[in-house]
């Protein structure tokens, strides 16, 4: 691909392992009912990505970090969506996961031989029971995060093993469950150098969906997305007033992430581009007058960085 450039770093297995109890606020700390332990590894899981660091394939892998208040939603044996939160001090690889009285459902916890997750929690995730496809959406109206993304926005998909262990605490019992986490979305990266970039849309040439609502399963290793109804995923979408104008902010240059569904064909990428001087004139028609088009397709899977390269205001910068 000449038009735009780009590389793809593949994901690590997020893996599921017993973590320290030390990781959880000690006025957190739970002391019965149900604890998810979870540990993610490598790229692209969560929200908050760590420094990069060069691997051995000679390409930069980032570590992810749970950090604190982050929620997963966990199915129960009734495929009831069950709400649990991590307390952390600082981000961590590694983190405990409790339930909550603010419950997604407010049915008893059903336990279960085998368990299903999603994250981030939220109260409209559910689950088919027969085939284990969880349904969540990804937005397409994301927030500019510097050298990362906003938070809730990447998915994961879990499952618990069937090995539960219990303690007795002075509260009462405490059961464990090991769980495991795979990323189930991939990253669109680019680095804006102008400062007057206000809006970037980011497309499918060949029409693939890339966000709304997605069913994810877990299958033959590999995570599969299906569904979707969104087209276009934005990044800094300026607001529409009743005057028919139009309220934007300048994207502050560096590098910035868009979060995609990986559909299960190849995409072939375009990037649209709006600046402070185009607003005006040409945004009220739904016009992006700048307009990157990739020339060659690209199968993309979940954990991938797709790297689109430097981007000015007036195009890509060729190097």
């Amino acid at each position: 691909m000449k038009a735009i450039r780009y590389t793809l770093a593949a994901a690590l297995t997020v893996f599921a392992a017993a973590s320290c109890q030390d990781n959880i606020a000690p006025e957190q700390n739970p002391e019965s009912g149900i604890i998810i332990n979870a540990t993610i590894e490598d790229t692209q899981t969560k929200t908050v990505l760590g420094e990069g660091v060069l691997g051995s394939d000679g390409k930069v892998h980032h570590k992810v970090l749970w950090k604190n208040n982050d929620d997963i939603s966990v199915f129960d044996a009734n495929g009831n969506n069950k709400r649990f939160r991590t307390y952390v001090k600082g981000d961590h690889e590694t983190a405990k996961f409790q339930q909550i009285a603010d419950d997604y459902d407010t049915t008893t916890f059903v336990p279960a031989d085998y368990y299903h997750a999603i994250y981030p929690g939220k109260s409209s995730n559910s689950i088919n029971m027969e085939t284990k496809a969880i349904t969540t959406t990804i937005t397409d109206l994301q927030t500019p995060v510097l050298n990362s993304f906003a938070d809730d926005l990447a998915v994961a998909y879990g499952f618990g093993t069937a090995q539960r262990y219990e303690e007795n605490t002075s509260s009462g019992p405490r059961t464990y469950i090991d769980m495991t986490f795979k990323n189930a979305t991939a990253l669109i990266k680019i680095e804006l150098t102008s400062s007057d970039i206000t809006e970037v849309r980011f497309l499918d040439q060949n029409n693939n969906y890339l966000g709304g609502s997605l069913s994810f399963t877990y299958q033959n290793d590999e995570i599969q997305v299906t569904g979707g109804d969104k087209k276009y995923i934005f990044l800094n979408k300026s607001e529409e007033t009743a005057e028919k104008e139009y309220n934007y902010t300048p994207i502050e240059p560096g590098v910035y992430y868009i979060v995609i569904a990986a559909p299960a064909t190849p995409i072939m990428p375009r990037i649209d581009l709006h600046t402070a001087t185009t607003h005006t004139s040409s945004k009220i028609n739904g016009n992006y007058p700048i307009t990157i088009k990739g020339k060659n397709e690209v199968s993309l899977k979940p954990g991938m960085i797709l790297d689109l390269g430097k981007f000015t205001a007036s195009g890509r910068v060729t190097e």
